[in-house]
C-alpha cells in the first residue's frame, strides 16, 4: 500500500513539474527519483523508482546499472509500463531494487537519463540524490557501535583433551591379537589331528581278478538276497565288476554312467564279446538299482556266480613267475650241454 501511494505521489510531482516546465518553456524531459523508504537495516531491500515525463516523439533511455552503484548493491532492475502525463505527454519509468551492507548515512549517486531531442542531438538530465540511512540489525546493548555491524572473530576455543580413547584402542588391539592367535592355534591343531588321523593309502598289488574273486566271496557271504536287500546286492556286485574292469583295462569306471562306461570300453578296443557280457550284467543291475525292479530270488542269487564267470572269461592269461624262472634255467642248461657236445665228440 505504501508503495502504491509513493508511486502516485511521484507521478503527481512529475506531472506538476512537467506542467510548470511547459508553462515556462522548460526542458523537454523532466526526471524524478524516489525510494520507497529512507531508513533500512543492513541487507534490507530498497525500491528505487525513476520516472521521466516527455513528449511522445522523444526517445528516452533509462540506464542499466551495474551490480554496484555507489554504496549500494543492485539486486534487480526492470522497466515499468508507460504512463500518461499532463497535456498528452508520456511517463517512462524504471524500477531498481537495491540494498546496502554498511551501517551509516548513504546518498544515491545522480542517475543520468539520456534522450534524443527534436534536432537529433543527445541530451542528458540527472536525478536528484536521495539520502538513505542504514542501521545495524543488532541493538546497542549487544556491544555494536554505530559504525560496525559485524563483530570480530573470537579466539579458537580450547577443548580439553580426552586420552581415554587410547585405552580403548589398546584394549581393542589386544582382543584382536588374542583372537588371531587363538584362530591360528585352532587351525594348527586341526591340521595336526587331520594329519595324524589320515589313513595310509594301501596299494593292492594283486591281480585285479584275485581282488574281484575275494570281493565276490565277501558279497556272497553277506546273504543279502535272503534278507530281501536286492538293491544293495546288485550294487555291490556291479561295483566289483567296475573296479575289476578299471584294473584290467586302466579305465576309471566308478565315476561314469553305464553308457559312458560302454563308450570307454569300445574306445579301449576291448573285445566285443566281453563288452556284451559287461553290458548285459550292468543293464540288469541298473534295473534293480534305479528302476525299482525286484528280480526273482533265484535270479538274484545267480548275480554273484554270473559275475564270477565274467571275471573267469575276461581275465588275462598270466604265467606263474616261478614257472617262468624254471623254464629260463632249463633253457640255459640245455644250451650249455649242446654247446659242449662237439668238443666231447672230438676228444
Amino acid at each position: 500500500m505504501k508503495r502504491i501511494v509513493a508511486q502516485i505521489t511521484t507521478l503527481l510531482i512529475v506531472a506538476l513539474l512537467a506542467g510548470t516546465a511547459l508553462a515556462q518553456g522548460g526542458p523537454e524531459v523532466v526526471v524524478s527519483a524516489k525510494a520507497d523508504r529512507d531508513t533500512i537495516t543492513v541487507g534490507d531491500r530498497i525500491v528505487y523508482t525513476v520516472h521521466a515525463e516527455h513528449d511522445k516523439d522523444l526517445v528516452v533511455d533509462l540506464p542499466q546499472l551495474a551490480s554496484t552503484w555507489g554504496d549500494f548493491e543492485v539486486l534487480s532492475q526492470r522497466p515499468m509500463r508507460p504512463g500518461k502525463g499532463s497535456q498528452g505527454r508520456v511517463i517512462t519509468g524504471k524500477e531498481y531494487v537495491m540494498t546496502a551492507f554498511t551501517v551509516g548515512e548513504h546518498t544515491t549517486p545522480p542517475l543520468r537519463v539520456s534522450y534524443l531531442d527534436r534536432q537529433g542531438q543527445t541530451q542528458e538530465v540527472e536525478t536528484d540524490p536521495i539520502h538513505i540511512t542504514v542501521t545495524s540489525v543488532l541493538t546497542s546493548t549487544e556491544g555494536v557501535t554505530s559504525t560496525l555491524d559485524i563483530r570480530d572473530l573470537k579466539p579458537q576455543a580450547e577443548l580439553p583433551r580426552d586420552w581415554s580413547w587410547l585405552l580403548w584402542a589398546g584394549l581393542t588391539g589386544l582382543v584382536l591379537a588374542l583372537a588371531i592367535l587363538a584362530l591360528l592355534w585352532f587351525l594348527a591343531c586341526r591340521r595336526k589331528r587331520a594329519g595324524a588321523a589320515a589313513p595310509t593309502a594301501v596299494v593292492n598289488l594283486r591281480p585285479p581278478e584275485e581282488i574281484a574273486y575275494e570281493e565276490l566271496e565277501r558279497i556272497a557271504g553277506l546273504q543279502l538276497v535272503e534278507q530281501g536287500r536286492f538293491k544293495e546286492h546288485y550294487t555291490l556286485t556291479a561295483d566289483c565288476l567296475r573296479r575289476y574292469v578299471g584294473g584290467i583295462y586302466g579305465i576309471p569306471a566308478m565315476d561314469r554312467t553305464t553308457e559312458e562306461f560302454y563308450a570307454a570300453l569300445r574306445w579301449a578296443r576291448v573285445d566285443g564279446q566281453q563288452v556284451r557280457l559287461f553290458k548285459e550284467f550292468l543293464d540288469e543291475s541298473d534295473l534293480v538299482k534305479f528302476a525299482k525292479y525286484v528280480p526273482p530270488v533265484e535270479e538274484a542269487q545267480e548275480a554273484v556266480p554270473r559275475a564270477w564267470q565274467i571275471v573267469d572269461v575276461t581275465k588275462p592269461e598270466r604265467v606263474d613267475a616261478n614257472l617262468q624262472e624254471a623254464e629260463r634255467v632249463s633253457k640255459n642248461s640245455s644250451g650249455s650241454v649242446i654247446g659242449r657236445s662237439p668238443s666231447t665228440g672230438s676228444g
